[in-house]
């Protein structure tokens, strides 16, 4: 028993460092298949290694466990994606971009560009304006995440109001209703106000 433990404890500390090495270059550790793998392979050397397949079925353990309990998952692990981030790292909310971003991207399905405004959303310049018609809170399919600029749901709704940037998009990629709250209340706090907020 006293072998076992020991063992297990080796392949905690091993996982842990394995884990932070591997975080630090590629900001993954392990995805779903990896611990197909690592659970197949400890019992490929049940009958061989018992000691290395107690050794493999700890960190197999440790990595299931954690990604399925850590309290710092990611947004996407939070949704369901099969790559794990290290469980053990914090991980911080969606932040606005700096002031007048740009961003494109090219691939088959999408083909767009973004401006960022002067606070960092996904929008026109606000300038000195201080209220607006409305906020809109969300994720990335209120930033407009696969559509230009002109196209994004505010732009839309603009158009219905009849009003030329009445509506702030505070939508950004990865955010989520906690979050929404903490940047609505930043909003407050620089002074800036709106009749309706859509979340």
């Amino acid at each position: 028993m006293k072998k076992i433990l020991i063992i297990i404890i080796i392949a905690a500390l091993f996982y842990f460092l394995l884990d932070a090495i591997v975080y630090l270059f590629s900001g993954i550790t392990s995805n779903l298949s990896f611990l197909f793998f690592l659970f197949a392979l400890s019992l490929f050397f049940i009958t061989r290694n018992k000691n290395f397949s107690i050794f493999l079925i700890s960190i197999f353990l440790i990595e299931l466990g954690l990604s399925l309990f850590s309290p710092y998952k990611s947004y996407a692990e939070r949704n369901g994606d099969w790559s794990f981030t290290a469980p053990f790292f914090k991980h911080d909310y969606a932040e606005p971009y700096q002031e007048n971003h740009y961003d494109e991207d090219e691939n088959p399905e999408f083909n767009f560009t973004h401006t960022f405004n002067d606070i960092g959303y996904e929008d026109a310049n606000v300038g000195e304006r201080e209220h607006f018609k409305a906020f809109i809170l969300g994720d990335s399919f209120i930033q407009g995440l696969g559509v230009d600029n002109s196209e994004s749901i505010d732009k839309q709704l603009e158009e219905k109001a009849n009003c030329d940037n009445c509506i702030l998009n505070m939508g950004l990629s990865g955010s989520e209703l906690k979050n929404h709250l903490k940047l609505l209340k930043e909003l407050h706090n620089k002074s800036f106000s709106a009749d309706f907020v859509i979340s």
